[in-house]
């Protein structure tokens, strides 16, 4: 599967089934939230949380009832884990400048979710 797009939209209740994507790329959950299942363990997700998608990790989404809105962001190198990012905003206005560059300030953004 291609990279998903850079906004996405999940509708409420959505299933995703177990895929990989060919591409590394971040997720950044910006509305809404989903349970995200795969190589990297199983979380609930919501506003503010990260999950980072190495190359052809497997993982499934599952949608709460109010939908969720995620911004994905191109990464490379990355292996797979779930953070938190204190000024998702910040994510968000760098993302519409340099979509690459704003994956790369992660690093410096999020602290890891135990």
């Amino acid at each position: 599967m291609s990279a998903p797009p850079i906004r996405q939209r999940l509708a409420p209740g959505q299933q995703i089934t177990c895929h990989r994507h060919e591409e590394a790329y971040v997720s950044l959950v910006l509305e809404g939230g989903y349970e995200e299942a795969g190589d990297q363990g199983r979380r609930l997700l919501g506003p503010g949380d990260v999950a980072m998608h190495g190359l052809y990790t497997c993982h499934r989404n599952g949608v709460a009832r109010a939908g969720a809105v995620i911004l994905n962001l191109p990464a490379h190198g990355v292996s797979g884990y779930f953070g938190r990012v204190a000024d998702a905003d910040a994510v968000v206005r760098a993302a519409e400048r340099d979509p690459v560059a704003a994956a790369n300030r992660f690093g410096a953004l999020h602290r890891d979710l135990d």
